[in-house]
């Protein structure tokens, strides 16, 4: 007979609970730790932390997930003791490490990292662990101890013996194309499920003395509080991140600063800033002549030529409802299809292109006006564009027109940049306005809207 069902953690040995009472635990601390770190484990400010700053931040973080984990392991205990024959002290530290990785997991997801796909499995694969050796048996499904001489076994079902291997292993491959489509925290989800199958069958000690898990929690929580540092780099004061490094942490702010605009608000380096202002490298300016009004051109007779405007403006980064950057966004220079830009938190980000012309034009000169834009991105979902005609306050829409290149069901990762133009006919309606500046209004799909589009516009043509 089997002498206990979970060693190590407060039963009697004349006592076995079914598997079902382990999950009180395991999901109170999952529910009642994780939201103790969304409440209090926040970000800090952009370019605010030193080097003990930083791993100031990551003990402190831990250690309220520990404060939480243990809080509600002693309520567990108290609140369900008719039903969990144990003591809270082996809980805290068995489910320790599968809840220890929440506030890392909480960080990389508002710094919207595709790191935070790693570690949904990591809780998953802890928490399986307690599971099993709750349990306590280490070959599954049980064996009977005694059997008749004439006993015949049931061979399982090809079906059952194949279908959570082939679940798990769907789901792994299912995540990792989610991490392509820029979905890393549903990546995450879909891989910590696949992750319990091979972790409950794979081979371990159920009997591990309180000295060796102790060992055990103490190397892992060593690894949790590393990797939360790791993770908070990015907010150092003065980073420079050299060779791969820099690629694999979260990015949380534009680099290559440029110098401010006139009228910028200059900010020190503790502050966050709103949104982000990406300036291209500027081109050689002509004057521009627009053409005639329509009239004009049909009473004399002549063909006017189209007017090209090479786009020399700037791209705006902001979030969601801020009708613009505020004064504190911070000004860059760069390419908009290299750049990689993304939200801090949950909101969408804006993203806008805007062309100063100096001097009004009319608006009866065209019958259209033609946006010539390259598309660098190669994530799925599409993206529309709209186009403004603005004057002193006032503003005038011409539509909005999709992508062709972006709504492809399937996008090759090494995809050249493509070159589309878009038509905006402008209506009749209109004719007597004028404008001064045009702005493009880049709208993602939904599933990519926390990322800037990965697209330059080229240059505008107004069509007489």
């Amino acid at each position: 007979m089997t002498s206990t069902a979970h060693h190590g953690y407060g039963a009697g040995d004349d006592l076995q609970q079914p598997l079902s009472v382990a999950f009180l635990p395991l999901l109170g601390s999952l529910i009642f730790t994780g939201a103790a770190v969304l409440a209090i484990c926040g970000l800090p400010r952009a370019n605010s932390l030193t080097w003990a700053g930083v791993f100031g931040y990551a003990i402190c973080y831990v250690l309220i997930a520990l404060l939480a984990h243990s809080i509600t392991m002693w309520a567990v205990c108290r609140g369900f003791r008719a039903q969990l024959d144990a003591s809270a002290g082996p809980l805290i530290i068995g489910l320790w490490m599968a809840v220890a990785w929440l506030p890392l997991l909480w960080i990389l997801v508002q710094e919207h990292s595709a790191w935070v796909a790693a570690v949904p499995p990591l809780i998953a694969g802890h928490g399986v662990v307690f599971l099993r050796r709750w349990l306590g048996t280490a070959e599954l499904p049980d064996e009977p101890e005694t059997r008749s001489l004439f006993a015949m076994r049931e061979e399982p079902s090809l079906l059952s013996v194949v279908a959570a291997p082939a679940l798990s292993a769907l789901a792994f491959q299912a995540g990792i194309v989610l991490i392509i489509l820029d979905q890393p925290f549903t990546a995450g989800l879909l891989m910590a499920a696949g992750a319990v199958y091979p972790v409950w069958r794979f081979p371990m000690r159920m009997k591990v003395s309180t000295g060796a898990r102790r060992r055990s929690v103490a190397i892992g929580s060593f690894d949790v509080l590393l990797l939360t540092s790791i993770a908070l780099i990015p907010f150092l004061r003065s980073v420079v991140l050299m060779g791969g490094l820099g690629g694999l942490l979260p990015h949380v702010a534009a680099s290559g600063a440029a110098p401010a605009m006139k009228g910028a608000v200059e900010k020190p380096a503790a502050s966050d800033y709103s949104g982000i202002i990406l300036f291209v490298p500027a081109k050689p300016k002509e004057k521009l002549v627009p053409p005639p009004p329509m009239q004009h051109t049909a009473l004399l007779g002549a063909h006017a030529k189209p007017l090209v405007i090479p786009f020399d403006g700037a791209y705006w980064y902001f979030k969601v409802p801020d009708p613009r950057p505020k004064p504190d966004a911070r000004v860059v220079k760069g390419d908009p299809i290299k750049a990689n830009v993304h939200s801090t938190d949950f909101r969408p980000l804006a993203m806008e292109a805007h062309q100063m012309l100096g001097s009004p034009i009319r608006m009866d000169c065209c019958t259209s006006m033609r946006v010539s834009i390259r598309n660098g991105d190669n994530r799925i979902g599409a993206i529309h564009v709209e186009l403004i005609l603005k004057e002193k306050g006032r503003s005038q829409s011409l539509g909005t027109e999709v992508l062709r290149s972006s709504v492809a069901t399937q996008i090759p990762l090494d995809r050249a940049p493509v070159d589309e133009t878009l038509s905006f006919p402008i209506p009749a309606s209109v004719k007597a306005k004028k404008f001064d500046e045009i702005a493009v209004v880049i709208k993602a799909a939904r599933e990519r809207s926390r990322a800037g589009a990965k697209l330059a516009v080229q240059e505008f043509t107004l069509v007489p």
